[in-house]
């Protein structure tokens, strides 16, 4: 697992070369347990498993939102203050995957449309920049 923290990360110019050059790093660095390594600054590596990094959010208080495509209109709620967002791919998360979000998550949709998870994390970046 990679973690990046924005107000933190140096070195991350906008191509693609970088960005892989850090993400490389990131995975090449020893991880002697489940704890988060610092790579270069800003980046840290795991080998949590998505589960764990779920359990640990959800246990500091955090609120899951889940990117469905039955979801609700992003357009038409507000996003929790305090949320971590759920982005998948083209298979839909298992029913053990799903109950690690709780009872009733917050689903969310993008539209009507299928669209690829990176151009997703743009259009989520713009509706919470909206909500500010």
């Amino acid at each position: 697992s990679i973690r990046i923290i924005g107000e933190e990360v140096k070195y991350l110019n906008p191509d693609e070369r970088s960005t892989g050059a850090l993400i490389r790093q990131a995975l090449l660095t020893k991880r002697p347990d489940d704890s988060w390594v610092r790579s270069s600054p800003g980046i840290y590596v795991s080998s949590k498993d998505s589960a764990l990094i779920i359990g640990e959010l959800m246990a500091s208080g955090r609120q899951p939102v889940h990117l469905h495509e039955e979801g609700m209109s992003v357009s038409d709620i507000e996003l929790p203050d305090n949320q971590f967002i759920i982005l998948g791919d083209q298979v839909d998360l298992t029913e053990d995957e799903e109950s690690l979000l709780g009872k009733d998550p917050l689903k969310i949709s993008l539209g009507p449309r299928i669209l690829h998870t990176d151009h997703c994390i743009i259009l989520i970046h713009n509706a919470l920049d909206k909500q500010e």
